[in-house]
Protein backbone atom coordinates (compact mmCIF):
# COMPACT_ATOMS: atom_id res chain seq x y z
CA UNK A 1 0.00 0.00 0.00
CA UNK A 2 1.49 3.58 -0.99
CA UNK A 3 1.38 5.22 2.10
CA UNK A 4 3.04 8.57 0.86
CA UNK A 5 1.16 11.97 0.72
CA UNK A 6 0.37 14.01 -2.64
CA UNK A 7 0.29 17.83 -2.18
CA UNK A 8 -3.09 18.28 -1.09
CA UNK A 9 -2.66 21.67 1.03
CA UNK A 10 -5.42 23.97 0.29
CA UNK A 11 -5.02 27.97 0.45
CA UNK A 12 -6.58 29.63 3.73
CA UNK A 13 -9.17 31.29 2.69
CA UNK A 14 -9.40 35.01 3.60
CA UNK A 15 -12.68 35.66 6.37
CA UNK A 16 -12.12 39.28 7.09
CA UNK A 17 -11.73 42.31 4.97
CA UNK A 18 -8.08 43.00 6.37
CA UNK A 19 -7.16 39.41 5.80
CA UNK A 20 -8.43 39.47 2.02
CA UNK A 21 -6.59 42.64 1.17
CA UNK A 22 -3.70 41.07 2.46
CA UNK A 23 -3.89 38.12 0.10
CA UNK A 24 -5.23 39.94 -2.87
CA UNK A 25 -3.51 43.05 -2.81
CA UNK A 26 -3.53 43.54 -6.08
CA UNK A 27 -5.95 42.19 -8.87
CA UNK A 28 -3.33 39.78 -10.25
CA UNK A 29 -2.88 37.94 -6.99
CA UNK A 30 -6.80 37.19 -7.49
CA UNK A 31 -6.49 35.96 -10.78
CA UNK A 32 -3.91 34.00 -10.28
CA UNK A 33 -5.36 32.08 -7.42
CA UNK A 34 -8.42 31.47 -9.18
CA UNK A 35 -6.71 30.33 -12.34
CA UNK A 36 -4.54 27.69 -10.33
CA UNK A 37 -7.97 26.51 -8.36
CA UNK A 38 -9.31 26.36 -11.95
CA UNK A 39 -6.48 24.05 -13.03
CA UNK A 40 -7.21 21.90 -10.23
CA UNK A 41 -10.56 21.15 -10.84
CA UNK A 42 -10.04 21.03 -14.90
CA UNK A 43 -11.83 22.80 -17.68
CA UNK A 44 -15.31 22.43 -18.91
CA UNK A 45 -16.89 24.58 -21.29
CA UNK A 46 -20.75 25.66 -20.21
CA UNK A 47 -21.74 25.68 -24.35
CA UNK A 48 -20.36 22.38 -25.28
CA UNK A 49 -18.68 20.69 -22.34
CA UNK A 50 -14.90 20.57 -24.01
CA UNK A 51 -12.44 19.99 -21.70
CA UNK A 52 -9.76 21.86 -23.15
CA UNK A 53 -8.88 26.12 -23.13
CA UNK A 54 -6.27 28.99 -23.80
CA UNK A 55 -5.83 31.52 -21.54
CA UNK A 56 -6.58 34.77 -23.55
CA UNK A 57 -4.57 37.59 -21.94
CA UNK A 58 -5.72 40.17 -24.34
CA UNK A 59 -9.62 39.37 -23.23
CA UNK A 60 -8.80 37.95 -19.24
CA UNK A 61 -10.93 35.01 -20.52
CA UNK A 62 -10.53 30.83 -21.16
CA UNK A 63 -11.47 30.26 -25.15
CA UNK A 64 -12.73 27.06 -25.49
CA UNK A 65 -10.42 25.45 -28.21
CA UNK A 66 -14.00 23.24 -29.77
CA UNK A 67 -16.45 26.04 -30.15
CA UNK A 68 -13.90 29.43 -29.40
CA UNK A 69 -16.48 30.25 -26.12
CA UNK A 70 -14.93 33.30 -24.30
CA UNK A 71 -15.26 31.64 -20.44
CA UNK A 72 -14.81 34.48 -17.70
CA UNK A 73 -12.27 33.20 -14.83
CA UNK A 74 -15.08 34.17 -12.16
CA UNK A 75 -17.57 31.21 -13.94
CA UNK A 76 -18.42 28.61 -11.65
CA UNK A 77 -17.25 30.56 -8.77
CA UNK A 78 -19.45 32.95 -5.74
CA UNK A 79 -18.12 36.01 -8.34
CA UNK A 80 -19.84 34.75 -11.37
CA UNK A 81 -21.87 37.37 -13.26
CA UNK A 82 -20.15 40.21 -10.99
Amino acid sequence: MNTAKTNTVSPVIPTTLPEFLARFSREQDCRNYLMRQQSKAGFHCPACNNDKAWWNDHSGNWKCTKCAELVPLTTGTPMDGS
